[in-house]
């Protein structure tokens, strides 16, 4: 959806899908009816939306459109992405785009404002899952391990700062900036949601964690987690997002799956 306006993006799945796997639809509900369409070779993996372009990504390629007349502005060769991987900026004026890269554990930056091309080696092993902040300033990627998640510049590609989930292996199923990139959420299939608490977010160049209060969000989301798996299984794979709110203090954050949604409320 973009935004909480009333056009939709659209893609076929599950055993009876409703349109092809190798379609975006893009639906207006208004009308209801479709608008426009996107047809590809193969599956899409997956799509994003900005309130002037849309992308496509596909297996081993992204495609980047202006949303108005859907016109093909870029196309993007990447590393084999069957998660469909892929995250823009949402700030006016701002347009930044993250993928994978061509080669294993590197993601690829483009800031499409100042026309260029970034290219960043964040993990020795396959990326898992990355998120970029709405200001697009800042990346964070984990890998296959799912033991340490890093933040990057986006601008220079320099490491800001890596923070531990944990010591055994995990599958990292999202990661989510705050609003303010004040916050930073990870999801992970050992049932626990981390939240890291990021401090001097407006300067890059000197940011910080709390370690005290970072300790403490874990231990309280793990307790939250832990009171809601007496009815959720630990295969659902939850996506985090944090919405915005009027102000940084407290902070809300909204957990979705499969089958259900629930909205956190964490506290100093």
């Amino acid at each position: 959806m973009l935004y909480r306006c009333n056009i939709l993006a659209l893609v076929g799945g599950g055993s009876q899908p409703q349109y092809p796997l190798n379609k975006v639809m893009i639906w207006d509900d208004h009308q209801g009816r479709c608008i426009g369409e996107l047809s590809f070779r193969s599956e899409v993996r997956g799509f994003r939306l900005r309130r002037d372009r849309i992308i496509v990504i596909l297996e081993q390629k992204i495609f980047v459109y202006n949303f108005t007349d859907l016109k093909l502005l870029q196309q993007i060769e990447t590393f084999a992405n069957p998660k469909g991987l892929c995250d823009v900026s949402q700030a006016s004026g701002n347009f930044v785009l993250v993928c994978l890269g061509l080669r294993k554990g590197q993601v690829r930056v483009e800031h499409y404002a100042s026309k260029r091309t970034k290219f960043i080696l964040a993990h020795d092993s396959r990326i898992a899952c990355f998120a970029l902040s709405q200001n697009g300033h800042m990346l964070a990627t984990a890998s296959n391990k799912g033991t340490l998640v890093c933040i990057f510049n986006t601008h220079d590609g320099s490491l800001l700062h890596e923070v531990r989930r944990g010591a055994d292996r995990a599958e990292i199923h999202s990661l989510a900036f705050s609003p303010t990139a004040e916050w930073l959420a990870v999801s992970s299939d050992k049932g626990t949601i981390h939240v890291f608490s990021i401090t001097s977010v407006d300067n890059p160049d000197h940011i910080t964690s709390s370690s005290r209060l970072l300790r403490w969000t874990q231990f309280r989301l793990q307790w939250v987690d832990h009171k809601m798996s007496k009815n959720r299984t630990k295969a659902q794979k939850p996506v985090l997002r944090m919405p915005a709110v009027s102000c940084p203090d407290p902070v809300w954050l909204s957990v979705h799956c499969e089958s259900w949604n629930n909205l956190i409320h964490l506290c100093r």
